[in-house]
């Protein structure tokens, strides 16, 4: 009686876990999240890229965070002129299969901001680290194509401050032999560039570009790399345009 009295009290306990589990996991499926300026659509979703080079993160900031604080961010930007942008966070190196993107896509001239962004619904039980987590914002909705950027401050801070670097992250699809960088500015003069490097399939290469002596202004960033396999040698180009200022306003309490 004992023994089948115990058999009953561990089986529930697996039933509860695994109820717990189950529910964990449709908690954090990709559907629609917030309300107003924090709407998004947020969780975890495949997300098969064919691409021989595309854009994973652009960041001007982004502020260290732990899992255990439960954060808020906010994810700000200059949009030179009024007009669309799309923002997308993910998991740089695709792991966990997360994805937030947010519904609104039309914003003003100036500094703008999405949010505020709450990590612990999905970003926290996913266990994703700040230097995991990846930031872009484009003109376009399809992250893998050439054009406008616009890098994002992503903090949780009301403060002002100094733009002193960017960190651009790009991901290929299929190995490159070789892929070179640099960046221009409105002259066409060459303020940063990169030396040649390899890049394996579906590894992230961080271009980190050192902006405080920039003035404000339009820059350039393009990459050139050299795909060589048995079926493919060919080179692939893409190129990044992007403003920078190099100080930000205090964010506004509406943003």
């Amino acid at each position: 009686m004992l023994k089948r009295a115990a058999a009953v009290v561990v089986g529930a306990v697996v039933t509860t876990a695994t109820c717990s589990g189950a529910s964990q996991q449709q908690n954090l499926k990709y559907e629609r999240r917030g309300s107003g300026s924090s709407e998004r659509r947020e969780g975890t979703l495949a997300q098969p890229v064919s691409a021989k080079l595309y854009l994973v993160s652009a960041t001007a900031v982004k502020a260290p965070f732990s899992g255990k604080a439960s954060p808020t961010l906010y994810v700000r930007f200059l949009m030179p002129a009024a007009g669309e942008a799309h923002v997308r966070a993910s998991d740089i190196s695709s792991k966990r299969s997360y994805l937030m993107i947010p519904v609104r896509t039309q914003w003003t001239a100036g500094w703008v901001a999405f949010g505020p962004w709450p990590l612990d619904d999905v970003v926290v039980p996913l266990g994703i680290p700040s230097q995991e987590l990846g930031v872009v914002v484009t003109k376009n909705p399809s992250h893998s194509l050439s054009g406008r950027v616009f890098p994002a401050l992503v903090t949780a801070s009301d403060a002002p401050g100094q733009i002193s670097k960017y960190d651009f992250v790009i991901r290929s699809d299929t190995s490159l032999t070789s892929i070179i960088w640099d960046v221009r500015n409105e002259t066409n003069v060459v303020v940063a560039s990169g030396p040649s490097r390899r890049l394996a399939a579906g590894q992230p290469y961080t271009v980190s570009m050192a902006a405080s002596s920039w003035a404000d202004g339009v820059y350039r960033l393009s990459f050139k790399g050299d795909v060589s396999t048995p079926d493919d040698q060919s080179i692939v180009r893409k190129q990044f345009e992007f403003a920078h200022a190099r100080s930000f306003p205090a964010r506004q309490t509406a943003p």
